[in-house]
């Protein structure tokens, strides 16, 4: 366990060195699923990370990350996982403009099953300074405005609870 956690306290210091993209959500995505606590959620899905055999990497931006259901209600939903470092002008660029809309497609598809974004913010992608989940259906562009932002501000370090049909 110890040099696991080494291991990736080392590739969390160089995804932020060097601004690796791909490296900082897949440790966040990581960070994301901790919170899911096994005696609340079943996991039933999560995307495969492994090596694409061209260059390295794996096309992360068109798949949703987790699949969970919620003991208590029964409900299952997904969850698409993002982490930036930092806001840039005056929205947060939670992803490219055209997967918004492949995601709100995807929302269609696996009706009633709702999608939520999980958004880790600033620091590093293992302790990121602040978390939002946003349902999907709250997400209108890939610009999101600071004010929605607070609306849906999580405290990173605790759990997740679902919540009339809500991720929170």
């Amino acid at each position: 366990m110890y040099l696991t956690e080494r291991i990736k306290s080392g590739a969390e210091e160089l995804s932020s060195r060097t601004g690796d993209t791909y490296l900082n959500e897949n440790l966040f995505d990581v960070f994301a699923q901790r919170l899911f606590k096994r005696s609340d959620f079943d996991l039933l899905y999560a995307k495969t990370r492994r090596d694409d055999i061209d260059d390295g990497r794996m096309e992360s931006a068109e798949n949703l990350d987790f699949q969970f259901w919620h003991k208590r209600s029964g409900h299952t939903f997904w969850v698409v996982c993002k982490f930036k470092s930092e806001y840039y002008g005056d929205k947060l660029d939670w992803c490219h403009p055209d997967q918004v809309k492949y995601y709100k497609q995807l929302q269609e598809d696996v009706w009633p099953e709702k999608i939520h974004v999980v958004i880790g913010i600033g620091r590093r992608p293992l302790q990121p300074s602040s978390m939002v989940c946003i349902p999907l259906d709250e997400v209108e562009n890939y610009g999101i405005d600071p004010s929605i932002l607070e609306k849906y501000e999580r405290d990173p370090t605790q759990p997740f609870d679902y919540q009339r049909g809500r991720l929170v």
